[in-house]
């Protein structure tokens, strides 16, 4: 079985982007393959911020992608961009229930098509239930902080592979060493990817 390791960001449409050819991947190749999503904060904050014109122009880049254009993707530009902290700790929650990819590309959708604030817990409790997600149980993960070890340590490993940009991959054979798995950094299409996998299997 191919593991495929994302790190991605939420304010990042380029992560986004790459969410939606995974979804396409797994489609195509089922239990052949296993997608685990990673934490990482590029921009990490405690409050809200004002984009840059740098993230700004990213998002007219972003637009101009053909996947952005086939799935109709509006890049809503937002005014401030808030802390995601508990965005990826529900991804992990959501993980628990073999929905990580799932429930990212649904957070993807409500800050970037919809303008929706990702650093409100009542908010992430929504787009959980939009995907079918126990919402009792996330919001006491949420509430008691189960995940955020876990994303820490999404963090630190990202930072110990070397990675500087996302969206960041490892691709490789599930359960073997972890030396043996191929770093892919930077948005990658959906043929580029079945290419790197059907290499592997």
């Amino acid at each position: 079985m191919t593991e495929l390791q994302i790190w991605g960001d939420f304010e990042c449409p380029f992560s986004y982007l790459q969410t939606i050819d995974l979804l396409k991947l797994k489609e195509k190749y089922k239990d052949r393959i296993e997608i685990d999503w990673r934490s990482v904060e590029m921009n990490t904050r405690e409050h809200f911020t004002t984009p840059s014109d740098e993230y700004i122009k990213n998002l007219e880049i972003a637009s101009k992608e053909l996947i952005a254009q086939e799935n109709h993707i509006s890049f809503f530009k937002p005014k401030t961009l808030p802390n995601i902290r508990l965005a990826q700790e529900s991804i992990h929650y959501a993980n628990t229930q073999f929905k990580s990819l799932e429930m990212a590309n649904a957070i993807f959708n409500a800050f970037f098509n919809h303008g929706i604030d990702i650093s409100d817990q009542d908010e992430i409790l929504e787009i959980g239930r939009s995907i079918v997600l126990d919402t009792k149980e996330l919001n006491k993960a949420l509430d008691d902080a189960l995940f955020t070890e876990q994303v820490l340590h999404d963090e630190k490993e990202f930072k110990i592979l070397g990675f500087q940009a996302i969206p960041a991959m490892m691709i490789g054979e599930k359960d073997f060493s972890p030396r043996s798995f191929m770093p892919v950094v930077g948005y990658k299409t959906y043929l580029e990817l079945d290419l790197i996998i059907s290499k592997i299997q």
